[in-house]
């Protein structure tokens, strides 16, 4: 695959079809900012193979380029010229590479590694608080034969998003469980930054546990523990299991569904934004904008949209070792929803929540407001 790139350029770019939208045909976060052709998907298999031929080794600008990329996807969705060729899994494998020679990771992802094996998760938070936030709410069913599987992220960071779909379920009348204590990190901060076997440790715990409780669905409103579970025979591992996104799930649970008016939503123009690991790692585009359009909502769509998206920078343990430009990739996608005149902005991933949160915050006198789509759902049903 390194030897058969005929460098077109065609993964740094998307083709707009209106002239206007021209400062939005760029997909790269890393070579847009920093423009050398090492940082995108080109160069990027330029410096594999480099490190095969022995003509470079892993310096500290090799690592600096090699993680930086926010593993967002789309260089491999616009390699035009030879559908099989996958910078994105070279550039997972160099960083796998670097941390078998014992260069890799950078030291942010060895300090979450290290809270994923004594805490199971990747923000040193106590693991007996996994689900604490739930206890008054929760009537699970434990023998149900579908489960939440609710990630880190949503179980000690953006914790609305996690409290609002075990509503949305209840509300609804679905059996489901929680595994609770026994749910550990999924492992995708590890495999997404090299570290593979704690990573395969990690989802072996969680499958084994899942299969023993005869579960047979989970779904995850965590697009990259979504993305972990469908993966694993990458890994080795293999699981009967069915693995759907929330959105995914409930779009059919809604068609005969009466959803309350959004008082607070009339009038104000919304937005979708497609997490990378949701829409190009798996391909589910429009059961969040069938969700979102059940409520009423009327989408007006960024010029980078489904395939073209732009990531909202967090991915790839980007926000954990490089916080100042994932900061900067999330201004850069929320200069595309000020293009569009959007006020709200809907997503399906606690990471793009958190991030461009974030970013908005960063921005004077901004009034754009960032949800989950399980937020906005959970008000619309009864």
């Amino acid at each position: 695959m390194i030897y058969r790139c005929s460098k077109c350029r065609y993964c740094r770019s998307v083709f707009p079809s209106d002239i206007e939208e021209a400062e939005f045909a760029t997909i790269c976060p890393p070579g847009d900012r920093w423009k050398f052709d090492s940082y995108y998907g080109a160069g990027r298999l330029e410096l594999a193979r480099g490190l095969i031929e022995g003509k470079i080794d892993f310096s500290e600008r090799a690592l600096h380029i090699i993680y930086t990329c926010t593993t967002c996807g789309a260089c491999e969705e616009w390699c035009e010229v030879v559908k099989e060729l996958y910078p994105l899994k070279v550039n997972e494998e160099m960083r796998i590479r670097a941390v078998e020679l014992g260069v890799g990771p950078l030291p942010q992802h060895k300090e979450f590694a290290k809270s994923v094996e004594k805490n199971h998760n990747q923000y040193k938070e106590p693991h007996n608080e996994r689900i604490s936030f739930l206890k008054e709410k929760l009537n699970e069913n434990k023998n149900a034969e579908i489960a939440y599987f609710i990630g880190c992220t949503s179980s000690y960071r953006e914790k609305q998003i996690a409290s609002n779909t075990v509503e949305i379920l209840q509300k609804l009348g679905i059996d489901f469980r929680i595994l609770g204590g026994e749910e550990w990190c999924c492992g995708s901060p590890l495999y997404r930054t090299g570290q593979v076997d704690l990573a395969n440790n990690t989802l072996k715990h969680n499958l084994e546990v899942l299969e023993g409780l005869n579960v047979k669905k989970i779904i995850f409103t965590c697009p990259g523990c979504y993305k972990t579970f469908k993966e694993a025979h990458r890994y080795g591992i293999k699981s009967d299991i069915e693995f759907m996104h929330a959105t995914e799930f409930l779009v059919d649970q809604l068609k005969d569904e009466k959803l309350k008016e959004l008082e607070e939503f009339k009038g104000k123009v919304v937005t979708y934004h497609d997490p990378c690991h949701l829409g190009r790692s798996i391909g589910v585009y429009e059961p969040p904008r069938e969700i979102l359009n059940y409520m009423g909502l009327e989408i007006i769509e960024m010029p980078r949209n489904r395939k073209n998206a732009y990531c909202c920078g967090a991915g790839g343990g980007v926000k954990a070792a490089f916080p100042d430009y994932a900061l900067w990739v999330a201004n850069e996608r929320l200069r595309e929803v000020d293009y569009v005149g959007a006020e709200i902005v809907a997503t399906a991933c606690p990471f793009c929540v958190r991030n461009l949160r974030d970013a908005v915050r960063t921005k004077d006198n901004s009034t754009i407001e960032v949800f989950d789509v399980m937020e906005i759902l959970n008000k619309a049903v009864k």
